[in-house]
């Protein structure tokens, strides 16, 4: 059996690609999903809300709701929004307890969508250690690419087997760490084999999709509370960066907007004319 986990906030055209494009490779879909922003902030449980919208897939899902959560104390415990996110990741194995110990598990967020193709090869030749899936990356656009991060030791050479790897796939029975404990070694190996082996252009990460109105509401949920201020939620900014193509943060990046769609999700592919997903697409 395999298990496609991964914790949801809102994210619901981009769980429609993931569950189209995983179905034929994956046996479970485990949707993690809270009552809370990582910032605290009461939310309604979107995938119980729309699940109609994904009848099909209903049989394959464990979805796991979040209500309960650790006691924050001031000085012995305090409250931080990371611990929060962590909590949420960690809640990953509330929908594993029939697992047997050679069933195989991927840990990672709705948004880092691995390639079915990738993630079959893998499994036929037999995942028997830890693994990361360094996957291209996506921001503002599902066809905007990010080619090069000033922040990160990758060149744009290096960067062209992708450029975010922070998916892991096990088997049950080595997830002896917490899996927000794996997604963190993952996310710090900077170079293949250096402490998991990370397995190159296996996937896609889009981020900060779905215009102003969207990225505010990441900016204002998400764990990075440094971001929620009017530094950075001026709509005039954000549309005028996306525009330009220039990062939210000042950070050092460079996109290149694809010329056409064949290295996207094939589901992508096959229904980019459809109206959900026209606005996620960048168009001359």
């Amino acid at each position: 059996m395999v298990y496609d986990c991964f914790i949801f906030f809102n994210e619901l055209d981009l769980l429609e690609i993931r569950l189209n494009e995983l179905n034929n490779v994956v046996d479970k879909f485990v949707i993690i999903e809270a009552n809370k922003t990582f910032q605290n902030n009461l939310k309604p449980f979107y995938f119980e809300e729309n699940k109609e919208r994904f009848s099909e897939f209903l049989p394959k899902i464990i979805h796991i709701k979040l209500d309960k959560y650790p006691l924050f104390i001031p000085i012995i415990n305090p409250f931080t929004p990371w611990k929060l996110e962590f909590f949420q990741r960690n809640s990953i194995v509330k929908g594993l307890v029939n697992c047997k110990p050679d069933d195989i598990v991927l840990i990672s967020d709705v948004d880092e969508i691995p390639n079915p193709t990738v993630l079959q090869n893998l499994l036929d030749k037999g995942v028997n250690e830890i693994y990361g899936l360094k996957m291209d990356m996506y921001m503002y656009f599902l066809n905007n690419q990010l080619i090069y991060d000033g922040g990160s030791s990758m060149s744009i050479e290096e960067a062209k087997d992708g450029i975010w790897h922070c998916t892991a796939i096990l088997p049950y029975k080595l997830l002896k760490k917490t899996p927000n404990r794996i997604r963190k070694i993952i996310m710090r190996t900077k170079r293949r084999g250096e402490v998991y082996k990370i397995i190159p252009n296996a996937g896609w990460h889009f981020t900060y999709l779905g215009g102003v109105k969207k990225i505010i509401q990441k900016l204002e949920a998400f764990s990075h509370t440094e971001y929620n201020n009017e530094n950075f939620k001026s709509k005039e900014q954000i549309e005028s960066f996306i525009t330009s193509g220039k990062d939210l943060f000042g950070r050092d990046l460079q996109f290149k907007m694809l010329d056409d769609l064949d290295t996207l999700p094939k589901y992508l592919q096959e229904n980019a004319t459809n109206p959900k997903f026209k606005d996620y697409l960048f168009t001359k």
